[in-house]
């Protein structure tokens, strides 16, 4: 199940013409150059960070059917997360950019790794534990992602509380300690995301709205998976 945008043509609006809808793929390598049906042609890239692209995406796929593409959606949005915690914490710290990333592919194909990493992480800046249900975490996501059990729908939303009550606290500890090294992660995700092979084409830049930000206030995030899972649609606008 792949995550859609609704992209709306900004050249159909600019010239008073019917406004061309069309619904887009979301792409890793975060570059897209999209035809409407009048032949305007639009190249962007998208600001946002990734745990934040996930957390849309996996209301999207419950709403669709798909509650086991919900829950690795779900999932994969907290391990970016913590990576993006992790990455503030080196940035407290002034570690160099090459020597997070070179540090981060000892951890990048292993969940668990990341996990340990996370934890150790917070451990070490936090003086405390992390009060987080893991076990129940690691358990529910185990047995559907591993084990191919099939989620009811009210099991993927109670799995989503667990995890959006997790990365609101988050959120908000690393908004109020730690602002000046988010700005920096945010700064290098952009500056990286603007960069493409061809330096002949000229991409704008869009930062769509989605439910979690780190820029968002928190009492403007959702406060259960309901309230995600039943959002209004996302649009798009790009020159």
């Amino acid at each position: 199940v792949q995550m859609k945008l609704n992209f709306n043509c900004s050249h159909c609006l600019s010239d008073n013409e019917t406004v061309n809808n069309s619904l887009i793929e979301i792409r890793d390598d975060n570059f897209y150059q999209i035809t409407c049906d009048k032949g305007h042609v639009s190249h962007f890239y998208i600001q946002n960070l990734k745990f934040e692209l996930l957390f849309d995406a996996d209301s999207m796929a419950l709403i669709d059917g798909y509650p086991n593409a919900a829950v690795a959606y779900i999932s994969s949005s907290l391990e970016r997360l913590h990576e993006f915690c992790i990455h503030v914490y080196s940035k407290v710290n002034d570690i160099d950019d090459d020597i997070f990333k070179k540090n981060w592919k000892y951890f990048n194909n292993s969940s668990e790794r990341q996990l340990g990493a996370f934890l150790n992480s917070f451990m070490l800046f936090e003086q405390s534990t992390l009060k987080f249900d893991l076990q129940k975490y690691s358990a529910f996501r185990n047995k559907v992602i591993h084990k191919g059990y099939l989620p009811s729908y009210q099991e993927v939303v109670d799995f989503g509380d667990l995890v959006l009550e997790h990365i609101r606290f988050l959120l908000e500890l690393f908004r109020n300690k730690y602002g000046d090294s988010i700005s920096k992660v945010v700064f290098d995700h952009i500056n990286a995301s603007s960069l493409h092979s061809d330096s002949n084409v000229q991409y704008s830049a869009l930062l769509i709205p989605t439910k979690l930000s780190i820029g968002h206030p928190l009492d403007s995030m959702p406060k259960k998976f309901i309230d995600v899972e039943t959002g209004e649609e996302v649009n798009i606008n790009a020159e």
